[in-house]
Formats: structure tokens, sequence, C-alpha cells
């Protein structure tokens, strides 16, 4: 580690959580990686989550990798707006415009539905003109 990366977070750790390997060279404790690993952890907790782009989910019950935390079966499409999602998703399989439900991604990576989504792109300051919201819904097109 340079001196310039680790003055970016010296003021997270200790002392002796730094060791020295030679001029403008340094390494960091396991001590000192838990203590910033956990940090991080707290600031992604804390930060104020945000809306990322528009999502459907569609749970056939099948479990699946990679999927948004709150996810535990079904498949969820991301795209710039519900439409693109949605023909995503057909492409994949003809049955699958039943049952889905629109929503959003968010920053904390959760799938949410169109009335949790606008509480949280109004707490963010996402929304482009409030006047234009309709009812308790968001829509891709009250965002970008």
């Amino acid at each position: 580690m340079k001196k310039e990366e680790l003055d970016q977070i010296k003021d997270l750790l200790s002392y002796g959580d730094i060791k020295v390997k030679r001029e403008n060279e340094y390494s960091l404790t396991d001590k000192a990686v838990v203590k910033l690993i956990n940090e991080i952890m707290r600031l992604r907790e804390t930060s104020k989550d945000y809306i990322l782009c528009a999502a459907i989910y569609y749970n056939d019950g099948k479990k699946r990798e990679h999927q948004p935390r709150n996810i535990e079966s079904g498949i969820v499409v991301c795209g710039r707006r519900h439409h693109n999602c949605i023909m995503t998703a057909i492409e994949f399989s003809k049955s699958v415009k039943q049952d889905l439900e629109e929503g959003f991604i968010t920053s904390k990576d959760k799938f949410v539905n169109r009335e949790v989504a606008l509480e949280i792109a109004k707490r963010a300051n996402q929304i482009l003109d409030l006047s234009k919201v309709r009812g308790n819904k968001l829509y891709s097109e009250d965002l970008y």
C-alpha cells in the first residue's frame, strides 16, 4: 500500500494497525483489515437507499443464485423501463407475463414494489417532478 492510499483510511486506524514495509510502502495488520471491513459494512447499512433501475419479479418457485438479497426464489429481470424487463423475460419464457410483479432494484440490492420504491425515491430526492407522480406508485418515468 502506498502512502497516498494510506492517507485515505488512516483516520479509521490506530497507530499499531499500520506496518512500515519500506519507504513509502505500508501494510495493515489483520486487526486493521477487520476494522476496515466492519466500517464499510456499517456505512453500507446506514447509507441512504436509492432506486437504481426498473425491475420485474417472477416467482416460479425455483431457487437461483445472484438474485437481490430479499428474493429467495424466482427471478428478477432489470432494465431501463419495465417494458424492457418484460420483453427480456418473454424471450426466455412465454409464460412469464402472468404473475409478475413490477418494481425496482435499490442501491442496497433489494427488489421493492412500486409503492415502496416511491417512498425510497422521495427520501433520496430522485423524483424529477413530484406534481407528476401518479398515485402512490413509482414509475421509471418519474426518475429519468
